[in-house]
């Protein structure tokens, strides 16, 4: 069963938390609306999720 984190979740660091232990994805609705920039704050929180994200492989093989 996937598992949503939610709540509370403002920084990068608890956003890596949240994915090391487990979570597919993160709720930071708060986050975002109460940043001055909410499209920086995205970029930001974005970042640990991108990085724990599997990277596709090519169907024709790796050289």
């Amino acid at each position: 069963m996937p598992v949503l984190a939610l709540g509370g979740i403002e920084t990068p660091d608890q956003m890596h938390a949240c994915l090391e232990a487990g979570a597919v994805g993160v709720a930071v609705l708060g986050a975002v609306m109460r940043a001055e920039d909410p499209a920086g704050a995205v970029a930001t929180l974005m970042a640990p999720f991108e990085a724990a994200r599997p990277q596709p492989t090519s169907a024709r093989g790796v050289r």
